[in-house]
Order: C-alpha cells, then sequence, then structure tokens
C-alpha cells in the first residue's frame, strides 16, 4: 500500500538565519529525524504560528519513538482551527497505544474513524492498532472482530498471524485453525503463523475427527465490511464502559526519554527510579556470551545469520567463534572472535546499565523489509546452591537503529528495556564480531539507496506505522 502526497508548498516569508524549512522536509525525508526537530524548533521560535513547521516537529517526534513529546505536539496540531486533522489522529493513537494508555487510544482513533473514509492511506493501519488497544481494555472479542476487518481489507501475512494471536490468546483454536487454513489457502501462511496453528490443529484432529475447522469456527469471512462511522461509535461505546482511570494504563515500556527538546524531565526521573540490569543479575561476571543475530525478508540474501559462542579469559576478555550465513551462500563461514578486555568490559557495563521496565514486551516495526531475531545469552557461574539465576536473556525482533524496545528474562522474570544501551553495546561489537564480512557476505541482496523525499514514502505495512509529511 503505496502512499502519495503532494507536497504543499512552504511557508512564504523567509526569516534570516533561520533554517530553512526546505531544509527540515529533507531532514524529516532522510530520516536524520534529530536535524528535523532542530530545524522546525528554531523556526517555530522565530514563528510560533508557522502550522507546517509544528506538523512536521510532530512527525519527527513519532519517527523518534518520542510518544510523549510527539502526543503534545500532535495535540497542538489538532487543537489549531487551521489544520484539518486526519492522520494525527492516527499518530496520537499510535502514540498513546505505545505509552499503554489504550483508552485514549480508542478515543484518538474514534476522532479519525470520525474523519476518515475506507480509501485513506492509513485507514487499515490505525484499524490495526485500535484492535491491539480494544484487546488491553478487555474487549476481546470486538478486538477479534476488528482485526477480522483488517485481514479481509489486506489479507497480508503479518494481518493473519496478528488475527490468528489474538483468536489463540482467547482460546478460541477452532478459529485460530481456520485462520491458518485460511492463510494457507491464499499462500500467506508464514512460519511463526504455522507454528501457532500446529498444536491446535493436533488437538482438533484427535478430538473433532473429520469435522473442518471451518465447521467449527464463527467467523463471518464474508459479511459486510464496517463503515468508519460504525467504527468510531464502537469506540465511544468502548469508552464508555471504562473507568476514569483506564486513561492511564501501565506503560509497555516503549516510552522514550523526554527531556531532550523541551522535555518535561518525567520520563527521565521515571528512568532514575527503574532497576538495572546489573541491579538484579550481575552481568560484569560473565563466564560465556552467546550471540545469535538473524534477520529474515524477502530478499535472496535472507536469512542472514551471525552466530558467537564467547568466553572469558584469563585476561578479562572474550574470545571464542562465530558462524557467519546468507541465503546466498552454500556453507557457513567460521571466523575466530578475539576481544580485548577493555572493550569486553565495556561491553558488559553497557548492558548492566540497562535500565528496566514492565511488560509485556512488544516489538517495534516501522517497515516491511527485513526484521530481526536477535538474542544475547549472558551467563555467570553460580557459586552455590540457591544462587540467583547464572542464566540472563535479552531478545529483541524490534526494527530501527538500535533495536528497541528489548525483552529481559531473568531470575524467572520478565522485563522490557526501553533504552538504546543494550543496542549500542551490541553496534559497538561490529568490528572484533567481523561483521563486516558478513556484509560481504549479503551484498547482492541491497542495492545503494540513495535520498527520498518524505512524500514518496511508501505507507508502513508491518506495524500500525505509517509515515506522513506536511506542508501549508
Amino acid at each position: 500500500m503505496k502512499q502519495v502526497k503532494t507536497r504543499r508548498p512552504a511557508p512564504k516569508g523567509a526569516t534570516t538565519g533561520v533554517p530553512s524549512f526546505d531544509a527540515g522536509v529533507a531532514a524529516l525525508g532522510e530520516e536524520r529525524y534529530a536535524e528535523a526537530i532542530s530545524i522546525f524548533s528554531a523556526r517555530l521560535l522565530a514563528n510560533p504560528a508557522e502550522l507546517s513547521s509544528r506538523a512536521n516537529r510532530a512527525i519527527a517526534l513519532w519517527e523518534s519513538l518520542r510518544w510523549e513529546e510527539a502526543i503534545r505536539a500532535f495535540e497542538e496540531v489538532v487543537s489549531d482551527p487551521r489544520s484539518k486533522p486526519d492522520a494525527e489522529f492516527h499518530s496520537l493513537g499510535h502514540s498513546y497505544l505505545n505509552l499503554g494508555r489504550y483508552a485514549d487510544a480508542v478515543d484518538a482513533y474514534r476522532r479519525f474513524f470520525e474523519r476518515a473514509t475506507r480509501r485513506h492511506p492509513f485507514y487499515w493501519a490505525a484499524l490495526h492498532c485500535l484492535a491491539l488497544a480494544v484487546q488491553k481494555l478487555g474487549q476481546a472479542s470486538l478486538a477479534c472482530d476488528l482485526m477480522l476487518e483488517v485481514v479481509r481489507l489486506v489479507p497480508s501475512e503479518e494481518n493473519y498471524l496478528a488475527l490468528a494471536t489474538l483468536y489463540s490468546s482467547e482460546g478460541r483454536r477452532p478459529e485460530t485453525l481456520a485462520v491458518l487454513h485460511r492463510a494457507e489457502s491464499l499462500g500467506v501462511a508464514g512460519r511463526e503463523l504455522r507454528a501457532l496453528g500446529a498444536p491446535v490443529r493436533r488437538e482438533l484432529g484427535r478430538r473433532e475427527g473429520r469435522r473442518t475447522p471451518e465447521a467449527l469456527a464463527k467467523i463471518e469471512w464474508e459479511r459486510p465490511l464496517m463503515k468508519a462511522k460504525q467504527i468510531a461509535a464502537l469506540c465511544a461505546r468502548v469508552l464508555e464502559q471504562q473507568a476514569p482511570s483506564a486513561s492511564v494504563g501501565p506503560t509497555t515500556g516503549l516510552e522514550r526519554r523526554t527531556t531532550q527538546d523541551g522535555g518535561d524531565g518525567t520520563a527521565a526521573a521515571m528512568d532514575r527510579d527503574r532497576p538495572r540490569l546489573g541491579d538484579v543479575f550481575d552481568v560484569r561476571s560473565a563466564a560465556v556470551v552467546l550471540i545469535q543475530d538473524v534477520w529474515v525478508g524477502y530478499g535472496p540474501a535472507a536469512p542472514i545469520a551471525a552466530r558467537y559462542e564467547l568466553r572469558r579469559s584469563r585476561g578479562g576478555g572474550l574470545s571464542g567463534e562465530g558462524e557467519l550465513s546468507t541465503g546466498l551462500t552454500r556453507k557457513p563461514k567460521r571466523v575466530r572472535v578475539a576481544m580485548k578486555a577493555a572493550t569486553a568490559s565495556a561491553f558488559l557495563d553497557a548492558l548492566a546499565g540497562a535500565s528496566l521496565g514492565p511488560g509485556p514486551y512488544t516489538s517495534f516495526w516501522d517497515h516491511t523489509d527485513d526484521s530481526p531475531r536477535i538474542e544475547i545469552v549472558v551467563e555467570v557461574p553460580t557459586r552455590k546452591i540457591g544462587d540467583q539465576s547464572g542464566i540472563a536473556l535479552l531478545y529483541t525482533a524490534s526494527q530501527g537503529e538500535f533495536h528497541t524496545p528489548w525483552a529481559a528474562f531473568v531470575g524467572g522474570r520478565a522485563y522490557v528495556i526501553a533504552g538504546d544501551e543494550v543496542g549500542r553495546a551490541l553496534r559497538a561489537l561490529d568490528h572484533p564480531l567481523k561483521k563486516q564480512d558478513l556484509q560481504r557476505m549479503s551484498e547482492g541482496d541491497r542495492q545503494p539507496r540513495g535520498p527520498v523525499s518524505h512524500d514518496e514514502r511508501p505507507a508502513l505495512q508491518g506495524s500500525c506505522v505509517a509515515s506522513h509529511a506536511f506542508g501549508d
């Protein structure tokens, strides 16, 4: 689903000494979000009434995953009488969803569907996010109905998996299997969906004999699609059933610090109060570190995988072997890894400093090309019976520069790491882990990409996220 928007002209009357509007749009289009925020903030300082700069600054904050700041910025845009908001409500809803403020997310999507039509480029993505928010508010049956609408609008592998996951989480096994069968018939049943449906298929086969899942399931595949106004009315009904306190729910761990560029410091204070990984697990005493970095996608080089087993040396370094492979190579390449003590200590210190927040973990996707499955296992020696678990697992399936957020499993408990400490620490090891060799092995997968204007970027199908730019 490609979105093409005609860029409207920049504001008239350039201000001396202030960065140009076009420079900000260029930075936004080239994904230099911090620079775009700086440019549009400077323009707003010179001219607070410039709506186009305010809107584009909000987009840059949103693209940077700075949810709380993005919410404030988008609320300023939609409250301006000169604006004609629609996509902004999708961005608001998505931001609220990532902060665990599910009722606020539903209200934002109510406002979106009051204005949108089925032809809107963000229509199905907004519906996808709405279904997730509704589920979090305890309306499981309605969430399934909304996700069914998404599947019928865009019958993709990811959307079928999302629908099957909702049915499975509610114990609706015939429906889960019926979704798998339908996806298989359309050729869009991926590995994860097959894995989800396999045990259900075995159980129902034993219990129901020859009866098909379609005969057991209650899925109205052919019913008329809901109209946008009907969806808006359903949102209003969900909100009526919520307690007043439901507008602010538990965070998902995806919130970002808000002290940069005018933040109020609240999230930073929360971050200081949270435990660090090093507080609950002695990361710095690691004896073994296992790293598995696998990327799956549709390119000819996929899957691209790097696996390492590293052990602590007497000098304090980490050394061992790695295995590199791509879909283009016949057999894996083995590499020898030797990491100096200073590098190993810096890596483990960075992991120890990662801030732990409450779950549940939800991966972040910002496009549909490739997606990671990265695991870091840290093993420390247990000295006596009763010691805390000697293994910690860090995991992410998130896209983005540093793959935030991450999940952490330590001592039988699950946490979410919302910061970029783990991703940055792993990135710093690219050279000792011979990632340059892996890059050469997968060169056939991607062609160099030149600058892309923001208006030419496709709407994103891998998640609730979609990109958009504004001018006056």
